[in-house]
């Protein structure tokens, strides 16, 4: 199986918000023209913010801030500048700029979207939030695999709090 472009493109811009790398950064950064434009599509921020669900933490939760704390000049000099074939790396403040100018607008959530972050956390998906009734999207990602495995891990963890409640 091939991933989409939208696929492809929406594990960058996770990678930037959770792992918060100066690579991730270079990538975001750095997209391709195919990339730029997949990102326009009317249906790529609801497939964003509905596989952002797989994050650590809803995407309003992360920060310019905790990206430029992460990424500075020493992080884009070790772990970046080798593993670039010929171009010299730009300053850990531009990647940071550059990246957040594309992942920023993402973050910044919608009531209905932060009511299906809200949902995830208890362990229920509600891409109706996201999606239309006839979206082909919203069937697609109700049995995706990456959200499935994180909906049982929240079950398994609620339940566990509630066990613990209950005694």
């Amino acid at each position: 199986m091939v991933v989409s472009v939208e696929e492809l493109l929406i594990g960058k811009l996770s990678a930037l918000l959770d792992r918060a790398a100066a690579r991730d950064a270079w990538d975001v950064a750095n997209l391709q023209p195919a990339a730029r434009d997949a990102m326009g599509s009317p249906r790529f921020r609801p497939y964003f913010i509905a596989m952002a669900a797989t994050l650590t933490h809803p995407p309003s939760e992360y920060s310019e801030s905790r990206l430029a704390r992460l990424v500075t000049d020493r992080a884009v000099e070790e772990q970046l500048t080798p593993m670039l074939a010929s171009a010299k790396a730009k300053a850990a403040g531009d990647l940071v700029r550059r990246s957040w100018a594309v992942v920023g607008p993402l973050v910044n959530l919608t009531d209905r979207e932060q009511e299906f972050h809200a949902a995830i956390g208890r362990g229920d998906l509600r891409l109706e939030l996201l999606f239309d009734s006839r979206s082909e999207d919203a069937a697609a990602l109700s049995t995706h695999p990456a959200l499935l495995w994180k909906l049982m891990n929240v079950r398994q963890h609620v339940a566990k709090r509630q066990a613990r409640t209950d005694t």
